[in-house]
């Protein structure tokens, strides 16, 4: 918990927030100065913030020794074009690293807003706005400075998947691919995502995951090791390896992940019509939170691709925890908003309590520096990624 309270206490704070807008018979203006509210808390929180986390590392020096627009060259730059773009035209702005970061705190937050106002009703802005922090948000917004563009240009895209306007959805989503390569699994998604499936499917898909989960059930990586032996004897060693890795290889056990991801399934399937009956566009985070459950329950002997293709998904939580919340009785309301703010307290501590989470400001008198965190970071490091 020692490197974890500021995180818990704006936690708290947006889960007061969600109370006070859920429990209060506020006129609409209300809410959208609370709203506003939430959305400045969120910048001078993340926007303002040190060296927290751990990619600072790479795209500190990265800004840093950055050119300006007039001495840019695309093929001497290491990261995608779009965002290689993006960062030299900050950098010919202000050459500040923390400025760099601000801006790119205020890109995110705004298309966040406008992708959270399209699909929940106001009173539910701040507890959307905490779904998202603690569900994958915030390491996207801190460590991911790529990825959370192409993840949110996707969000933005969604109405031209419901609309059927395939090139402005596909305008979109290139433009994500320029910000991270990982968007082109979005692609395809154009033509399935917002078409209603069958609940029984939905239950086929739940019980088979668990079964291979709990059961460790591993298909995957014989597919890989016999399609590495065919490319020879260096490549399976390879394959061998990174399914032996700790960092790689399988995740499994009834942990407090697990147990959430069931009950959230379960709630998703009990509330089904009653989500679609409410909006249709809920069916296309009904079917992305079902890609997140196939990928983390039916690839879960893999990690590298939990991680890397789930945190694509996790959007579906931001709109369908907020929405259930919105659909359920009173008492229900009340029972699942609290197991709901408990769950956020508890994950949120687990995901920051290490020392590289050390929160810091710049706004602060004794905020470090980029040289003393540098330390830090080179003795914590390797000891925490093998956790």
């Amino acid at each position: 918990m020692q490197y974890s309270l500021p995180y818990v206490l704006l936690v708290v704070f947006y889960l007061g927030l969600s109370v006070f807008q859920l429990g209060m018979p506020l006129e609409e203006n209300t809410r959208k100065y609370l709203n506003f509210l939430a959305i400045i808390i969120y910048i001078l929180f993340f926007g303002f913030r040190g060296f927290v986390g751990w990619d600072w590392y790479n795209y500190y020096p990265y800004f840093t020794n950055l050119p300006t627009i007039s001495n840019f060259i695309p093929e001497k730059n290491r990261y995608e074009l779009g965002f290689s773009l993006f960062s030299v035209l900050i950098k010919s702005i202000n050459s500040d690293y923390n400025f760099y970061i601000l801006i790119n705190c205020i890109v995110n937050i705004t298309l966040l807003s406008i992708f959270l106002k399209r699909y929940v009703p106001s009173n539910l802005f701040a507890f959307s706005l905490v779904t998202f922090i603690v569900m994958e948000g915030f390491i996207l917004e801190v460590n991911l400075l790529r990825n959370i563009k192409s993840v949110l240009l996707f969000l933005i895209s969604l109405r031209y998947i419901e609309n059927r306007k395939f090139f402005k959805f596909l305008i979109l989503n290139l433009l994500g691919i320029l910000f991270h390569w990982s968007a082109i699994i979005y692609l395809p998604l154009y033509f399935f995502l917002h078409k209603k499936v069958d609940l029984r499917v939905y239950f086929f898909i739940f019980i088979l995951g668990n079964v291979i989960y709990l059961l460790q059930i591993q298909y995957v990586k014989p597919i890989v090791i016999f399609i590495a032996s065919l490319m020879g004897k260096v490549a399976i060693g390879k394959a061998e390896g990174y399914m032996a890795s700790t960092i790689f290889g399988a995740q499994y056990g009834i942990t407090l992940g697990y147990l959430e991801r069931v009950a959230t399934s379960l709630l998703i399937m009990f509330y089904y019509n009653k989500l679609i009956s409410k909006s249709k566009s809920n069916i296309l985070f009904i079917n992305s939170f079902f890609i997140f459950f196939i990928v983390y329950f039916f690839f879960s002997e893999i990690s590298i691709i939990v991680n890397r293709v789930g945190i694509l998904f996790f959007f579906s939580y931001w709109i369908l925890w907020p929405q259930i919340i919105n659909i359920s009785e009173k008492l229900t309301k009340y029972l699942l908003f609290f197991f709901m703010a408990i769950y956020l307290n508890m994950r949120i501590v687990s995901m920051t309590n290490n020392v590289l989470y050390k929160y810091d400001n710049i706004m602060f008198k004794n905020c470090q520096s980029y040289q003393e965190r540098l330390k830090v970071y080179e003795k914590h490091s390797k000891q925490l990624q093998k956790k």
